[in-house]
Formats: C-alpha cells, sequence, structure tokens
C-alpha cells in the first residue's frame, strides 16, 4: 500500500501554463476556489467554474455571478461526487469548446481527479492543489485510495 499512499500524498505535478478555464472541484471552506481565481487573476485563464457540491452554505457561494476580474460560474452537479463533477465539467467544456483546463482541489483529491476527469474530458488537464486544512487522516488517505481504486479500475465511463 506504500505506493497508492504515495500517489496520493504527493502527485506528480507540471508547471501550469494558460487554459481556456479553471475548474474548483468541492470539497473545503472555500480555499480551493480562493487559489483557483488567484490563478485567473495571475493570467492561466479568463473563466472560473466552481462545483457548489451538494448546493448547501458555502463560503466560496459569495463568488458566484462575478464577472470582473474573471468570470466566475457555479454549478451544482447531478450527484455530491468528484465523477459527477468531471461529467459536469466535461459537458461545460464541450459547450464551450474548451480545449485545456485546470483543475483545482486538495492535493490528495489530485489523482482521483486526475482519473476521473480522462474519463469524461479529452482535452488536455492540469491540476494545482490547496493545501489541506488540518491534518490528513488515515481515514481520509483510505477514501483518496478507495476512490481512485474506483475511478481507476472498476467504473470505465463518465
Amino acid at each position: 500500500m506504500v505506493l497508492p499512499v504515495r500517489v496520493i500524498m504527493d502527485p506528480p505535478t507540471r508547471p501550469l501554463e494558460r487554459a481556456d478555464a479553471i475548474v474548483v472541484f468541492h470539497g473545503d471552506y472555500g480555499e480551493r476556489l480562493d487559489h483557483a481565481i488567484e490563478l485567473a487573476e495571475r493570467g492561466f485563464a479568463d473563466v472560473v467554474v466552481a462545483s457548489t457540491g451538494a448546493g448547501g452554505p458555502w463560503p466560496g457561494n459569495v463568488h458566484c455571478g462575478q464577472r470582473d476580474p474573471v468570470e466566475i460560474v457555479c454549478r451544482l452537479p447531478r450527484t455530491a461526487s468528484t465523477r459527477a463533477e468531471a461529467a459536469m465539467f466535461a459537458a461545460m467544456a464541450r459547450q464551450r469548446a474548451w480545449t485545456e483546463i485546470i483543475a483545482v482541489s486538495s492535493k490528495e483529491h489530485v489523482p482521483r481527479v486526475r482519473a476521473n476527469l480522462a474519463r469524461c474530458y479529452d482535452g488536455r488537464v492540469t491540476t494545482a492543489f490547496v493545501p489541506r486544512r488540518g491534518r490528513l487522516t488515515l481515514a481520509a488517505v483510505l477514501h483518496e485510495w478507495l476512490g481512485l481504486l474506483d475511478a481507476s479500475t472498476l467504473r470505465h465511463w463518465c
């Protein structure tokens, strides 16, 4: 289990390049969206699309609908899952003819984000992550590892 845990704890990354959009996977207290907005303001994209997760109260909601200096679109996926978010982002990418996106999540979530986007989106994906709030628990590592296993081997659909 050492190799799979390392993939989650220290996922490989590559330098960010300009993309058509930055997509934000839900699961924090707004830090992911804040990081995505910062990347967009630095010129990496003109639009940020954020998943609102289950649709409840979320600090990032205050940015939804913003258009200046970057467009911020918030969407509710059909279910609160990484797979549903990936499908939602891929559908929007097809509608808007995006060929490259930057996906923002937490460091340990990045491998599962990549696996799910690979099932749904044909364009280029670069990932960026924000540090986790608090300590990473064994339960969280196990959750990500099992989710990655599911996305990579068990479910071959978007």
